[in-house]
């Protein structure tokens, strides 16, 4: 008999709501949910893809693994950490270590996995650029050593801008899934988390209930078809595809640190012509991320900064130490307050105001790590300026907010898991539903 072999596949920004309306035109995701298990998922807030992941596979949530959005401000260092990709980074125990625990022989692969680099797995693909003077060296980072190599050379380099950037499309799930593939086929692992990121960019770029986010879903569809088909080959196999969070559609923007620069909470400096944020004597500051927004504050600024946010239109919410507990989200890492946008609005970095011309390096730039906060304005491109337009009226859809006017997640598993599965899935209990299949 065949090894038992569990296939989980992460999806992105993919929705109750959307698989319900277009269910029709997607056979494989019907044919799970017929004949498997399907289910509405509600994700732990905040819903944003490095919570998410985390919260799938330590089945605790950010108050314990601690990943409270994509991005945090590190008092310590006094700076901001945005898209940290090392496991060290999430506090387990994490799914693999669960699978060595069980089995010390057992294989598991991570592929693509935020919080995936250096983790106790015995094989682990996810990107790792060499930024240099030149620009860009594009690299995956691999375990083990030369994998990636081996990889690339069957199916070419992973183009980074696939992944991220106005570039960014199906062709980078199109890659991960002929790797993930390949490793069923050649090492099948006990264990396969690929991550498939496409739904993300066009329902940013173009709403989530958009002609195009719909074409990208039958894309979709017919990748994870390629994973059905395998599992059934295989035999002794499960496949469970699980969406991290679904996306609203925005058609308003909010710049806190604006409003926190009018009310002299927040100090910039002027570096090489720049405008910078002085994190050491600013009094506020918000890392925006999204439809979430933590607010570090020094000081009696707190209450200050409640009372602004407060009254700002397209702030549904200002929540305190009360309320993030309540949340599950209270961790050292989160910000004094968290804001939380209405469902139609999202929250942009911009502390500079309209005009300005003193702007910082990285505003037309794409660049993850140096900006204070998420920039989704990286999904397009201005061949005026040739760079990131500063045009937050683009964004059609986003997502972090969870609760009234927020979309569910799904959740597809190949075997009937029955009344082990409640009716309406959370995203905490998900690892509990691979340990049911492990």
């Amino acid at each position: 008999m065949r090894k038992h072999v569990v296939v989980f596949l992460d999806i992105a920004a993919f929705s109750a709501g959307q698989f319900e309306r277009w269910r029709d035109s997607l056979p494989t995701l019907s044919e799970l949910a017929e004949r498997g298990t399907y289910r509405p998922l509600k994700p732990a807030f905040p819903a944003l893809t490095c919570s998410q992941q985390a919260t799938f596979f330590a089945g605790k949530p950010p108050a314990d693994h601690g990943i409270v959005g994509n991005g945090w401000f590190d008092r310590e260092l006094m700076s901001v950490v945005m898209w940290p990709q090392e496991a060290s980074r999430a506090r387990g125990p994490m799914l693999w270590n669960i699978y060595r625990e069980r089995d010390p022989n057992s294989v598991v692969a991570l592929l693509f996995l935020m919080q995936s680099r250096y983790a106790d797995a015995e094989i682990v693909i996810g990107p790792a650029p060499l930024h240099t003077e030149d620009g860009i060296i594009e690299w995956c980072y691999s375990k083990p050593p030369g994998l990636y190599e081996r990889l690339a050379e069957k199916f070419g380099a992973f183009k980074l801008a696939s992944f991220w950037g106005p570039l960014a499309g199906w062709e980078s799930s199109q890659w991960i899934a002929n790797a993930a593939l390949w490793l069923l086929e050649n090492q099948t692992p006990d264990c396969l988390v690929v991550y498939l990121p496409q739904m993300d960019y066009v329902c940013q770029r173009k709403g989530p209930y958009s002609e195009e986010a719909h074409n990208d879903a039958v894309k979709l569809d017919s990748i994870i078809k390629r994973f059905y088909d395998w599992c059934c080959d295989w035999g002794n196999a499960v496949l469970i595809v699980a969406s991290e969070y679904g996306m609203t559609e925005v058609s308003r923007v909010v710049y806190p640190n604006r409003l926190l620069c009018e009310a002299g909470l927040m100090r910039l400096r002027e570096i090489g012509g720049g405008l910078y944020i002085d994190f050491e004597h600013s009094e506020a500051f918000a890392l925006c991320d999204h439809q979430v927004a933590h607010v570090y504050c020094r000081g009696n600024a707190v209450e200050r900064v409640r009372k602004i946010m407060s009254e700002v239109e397209g702030v549904a919410a200002v929540w305190g130490d009360e309320q993030k507990k309540a949340a599950e989200v209270a961790h050292r890492r989160c910000g004094d307050l968290i804001l939380v946008a209405e469902p139609d609005t999202w929250f942009a970095y911009y502390y500079w105001n309209e005009g300005e011309e003193r702007l910082p390096f990285f505003a037309h730039k794409v660049d993850i790590h140096n900006k204070p906060g998420y920039d989704p304005c990286e999904l397009f491109f201005d061949p005026q300026i040739k760079g990131i337009p500063l045009a937050p009226h683009l964004i059609r859809g986003s997502h972090g907010a969870v609760g009234e006017g927020a979309e569910d997640a799904v959740f597809f598993c190949s075997n009937g898991i029955g009344d082990y599965a409640p009716p309406r899935l959370a995203s905490t209990q998900v690892l509990a539903m691979l340990y049911r299949v492990m």
